[in-house]
C-alpha cells in the first residue's frame, strides 16, 4: 500500500480530512505538508498550528515547507499571482502560476525527500496525494495532475463522499471553537467583495495588502509585465474600492418595500 500524504491548506476541506483521519474515519495519513506562501492570514497560521498540535496527539505529523516568500519581487516567478490587467478597456486575469510555485513544488520536493524517491522514479515507488475537494467542487477535479511518485487522490469524493457544507457540519460537531477561514494568501485576487471586507476587518492584513497592490505597479515588480494590474478586479487601487455592502450603500429594498411595491406595481397595469 502507498503511504498517504496530505496536502495541507489548512482550510475547510483539508482539515476535515485530516482530523476524519485522527478520529478513524478515513484511513490513516503517513504525514501531513502545508505549504507556506510566507503570506498566509494570521487565522489560518493560528489554525495550523493547532492542527499541529491536534493532528501530533494522534501521531500525524504536520510538516510546513515553502519555495520563497510570494512578497520577494526577486524571488522565483515573482508576478506569479493572478492579478487584473486592462486589455482592450476590459479587465482581464493574468496568468495564474503562484499555486504551482508556491505549493505544488515544495510539497512534491518534500514528498521525494521523505520517501527517498529517486530520479528518474520507478512505478512501484509513490504515494498517494490526497487533496481537499469535495462532493461539491467535482469539476475541479480534472485540474489536478499528477507524477509517478505522487497521484492525486480525493478522499472527500471517493472514500468518504462530503460537500463543503457537510464539513462544515462535521467541524462544528466535533470541533466548535476551531473552525478554519478559506485558506488563501492575504492579498489573493481570488476573493469576491465579502473576503475583502474579511481582510480589511484586520488593519495589519489590510496594510499589507493595499502596499502590495501599489508595489505591483512599481517598475522595480512589474518588469514583464507590460500592464497596469491590480489585485482588485475593479482594477482599481485597492484602498479606492468601495467595499460597503448594498445595505450601507443605502441600495438594498428591504423586503417588505419590495412587496408593496411589487403590490403596487400589480395595481398600476390593471388600470392603465
Amino acid at each position: 500500500m502507498n503511504p498517504i500524504v496530505l496536502s495541507l491548506g489548512a482550510g475547510v476541506q483539508s482539515s476535515t480530512i485530516l482530523l476524519l483521519s485522527c478520529h478513524g474515519l478515513l484511513p490513516k495519513i503517513d504525514v501531513a505538508i502545508f505549504a507556506d506562501t510566507g503570506w498566509e492570514r494570521i487565522a489560518t497560521y493560528q489554525h495550523l498550528n493547532w492542527l499541529k498540535q491536534e493532528a501530533m496527539s494522534y501521531g500525524i505529523p504536520v510538516i510546513t515547507v515553502n519555495n520563497g516568500s510570494i512578497l520577494n519581487p526577486t524571488g522565483p516567478n515573482p508576478a506569479s499571482m493572478p492579478f487584473y490587467g486592462i486589455n482592450h478597456n476590459k479587465p482581464v486575469m493574468l496568468r495564474r502560476q503562484c499555486t504551482e510555485v508556491y505549493k505544488i513544488r515544495p510539497i512534491r520536493k518534500k514528498i521525494r525527500e521523505l520517501f527517498q524517491i529517486p530520479k528518474p522514479n520507478p512505478l512501484s515507488i509513490g504515494v498517494d496525494l490526497w487533496l481537499g475537494i469535495s462532493t461539491d467542487e467535482r469539476n475541479r477535479v480534472g485540474g489536478y495532475y499528477g507524477v509517478k511518485y505522487a497521484v492525486p487522490s480525493f478522499p472527500l469524493i471517493d472514500i468518504k463522499p462530503m460537500s463543503r457544507d457537510d464539513c462544515f457540519t462535521w467541524l462544528r460537531q466535533t470541533y466548535p471553537n476551531h473552525i478554519p477561514e478559506k485558506s488563501a494568501c492575504v492579498g489573493c485576487p481570488f476573493r469576491d467583495q465579502e473576503a475583502w471586507r474579511s481582510v480589511k476587518e484586520n488593519p495589519s492584513e489590510w496594510k499589507q495588502a493595499v502596499e502590495f497592490d501599489r508595489l505591483i505597479r512599481t517598475p522595480e515588480y512589474n518588469k514583464h509585465i507590460y500592464s497596469q494590474i491590480y489585485l482588485h478586479r475593479d482594477c482599481l487601487p485597492l484602498d479606492e474600492i468601495d467595499l460597503r455592502t448594498e445595505i450601507e450603500k443605502g441600495q438594498l429594498i428591504l423586503p417588505e418595500f419590495d412587496k408593496l411595491w411589487g403590490r403596487q406595481n400589480d395595481f398600476l397595469q390593471l388600470t392603465v
